[in-house]
């Protein structure tokens, strides 16, 4: 009886697997399921422990976020030259200048980013394939000449505006353009050199603790995933749920408020969260783990200055997430499966009419507990594992079972009786007898 089920347990599995394989590969177009697809398709099990089980962390004091607003270059420059007296470390701007548009304001603009020390801009990478892009976008010359550059691309970017952010790619590679000019200063050739173009959180954090950095660029993974702390507390934010980390200043209170000394030595992140902290739009806006409403999300929760300052703070801190790799992934998933098949197998066999309520409740019973481990494991270990295979072989294990022993196992035992009935076979086991 063991090894029959043991037997049938192997080949069960092997037909599961071939039947998911063949489910994967089917495109469904349909306008019933896509509101579904929608819903369920951003989802991991990982979202509920960051909206509903993660417990508030410190505010992070290296790091301190401005709100630009909708200030015109003239109104950031007087910002910049606001903050700039109370001596940050490094002032980082997430937003483009890419062409000039007023003289008097691009001329202050730039007098101001002269005057600061340490100052970051953002750039994008552009028409990436494989391990290397073709460019880098930047903002006017006449700015960048004053500070280094970090990338800001977003992985939620891309056909879907609206996917949830979760990780980051820590550099990308991409052509830089190097020309060459003889001595009449005509240029004579142009070449390419590949050039690495750190994030953009990744530079900033490397003018508080360089170490920090280096640890990062030394993990295998060249995506990270974000452990994301916190938000900054917005009087018009529709999320109840935030878990304030990072103290925030608006527009108007950094030029009403005298005393900013306590942005000395931090790191100033300038970046666009909305009009005001009283009115709450979705441009620069994206979802992230943290949404309360982690099925069906209905608003992005989360600025893009913020999600920069919450890579930040996990860099600084070392408190990374680890991916399992593929193969263990896949061999963990698969013996999942198996024991799953080999213990619906035996209820098939043992419990005959019952056993559609029993494998009902099992799989029920699995599925939270599955649940329960990857959120368990991400909670103690800071250690992702997927179980999709595993989940949705689980909804399919009690009929895969019955159609396994109630159709497969009919016509292969009908096939196997033909074939050795045949007359090759019978004159071989005649002579081997």
């Amino acid at each position: 009886m063991k090894r029959k089920i043991l037997r049938d347990s192997i080949g069960a599995t092997i037909f599961t697997m071939i039947v998911l394989w063949i489910l994967s590969q089917i495109e469904i177009n349909s306008d019933v399921l896509n509101p579904v697809s929608k819903t369920f398709g951003d989802f991991q099990i990982t979202d509920l422990y960051f909206s509903q089980f993660k417990e508030g962390e410190k505010a992070d004091t290296n790091i301190v976020i401005v709100n630009i607003g909708d200030l015109p270059r003239a109104g950031i420059a007087e910002m910049v030259n606001k903050i700039n007296a109370f001596n940050p470390r490094v002032i980082g701007i997430d937003a483009f200048f890419r062409k000039p548009k007023d003289r008097e304001g691009d001329s202050l603009l730039a007098d101001a980013f002269s005057k600061v020390k340490n100052l970051v801009l953002v750039s994008k990478v552009s028409k990436c394939e494989g391990n290397i892009c073709d460019s880098l976008e930047t903002s006017h010359p006449m700015f960048c000449q004053y500070a280094e550059t970090g990338m800001s691309n977003m992985i939620s970017e891309g056909y879907d505006k609206f996917k949830t952010s979760r990780e980051f790619s820590k550099y990308e590679v991409y052509r830089k353009k190097v020309r060459h000019y003889g001595p009449d200063n005509k240029m004579y050739f142009e070449r390419q050199i590949d050039t690495i173009e750190l994030d953009f959180a990744a530079k900033l954090a490397g003018y508080i603790n360089p170490a920090a950095v280096n640890t990062l660029l030394e993990r295998k993974d060249t995506v990270e995933v974000i452990n994301f702390g916190g938000n900054v507390e917005m009087g018009g934010d529709l999320n109840d749920n935030t878990m304030i980390k990072y103290f925030a200043y608006d527009v108007s209170q950094i030029f009403e408020i005298e005393d900013l000394s306590n942005i000395k030595d931090k790191i100033v992140l300038m970046g666009y969260l909305g009009p005001n902290f009283d009115k709450v739009t979705w441009e620069d806006r994206f979802f992230t783990p943290l949404n309360i409403n982690y099925i069906g999300k209905a608003n992005p929760d989360m600025y893009g200055v913020v999600i920069h300052a919450n890579k930040i703070s996990m860099i600084l801190k070392g408190n990374y997430i680890n991916n399992a790799g593929w193969l263990f992934t896949l061999v963990t998933n698969f013996i999942i499966i198996f024991f799953n098949i080999a213990l619906f197998s035996y209820l098939f066999l043992k419990l005959g009419h019952w056993f559609d309520g029993a494998s009902l409740f099992l799989t029920l019973f699995e599925a939270l507990l599955m649940i329960f481990m990857v959120i368990m494991i991400f909670h103690r270990f800071n250690y992702k594992i997927d179980f999709t295979l595993a989940t949705v072989a689980l909804f399919l294990t009690g009929n895969m079972t019955e159609l396994y022993y109630s159709v497969l196992m009919p016509v292969i035992n009908k096939y196997k009786k033909h074939l050795l009935n045949l007359h090759i076979y019978k004159k071989g086991q005649a002579y081997e007898n």
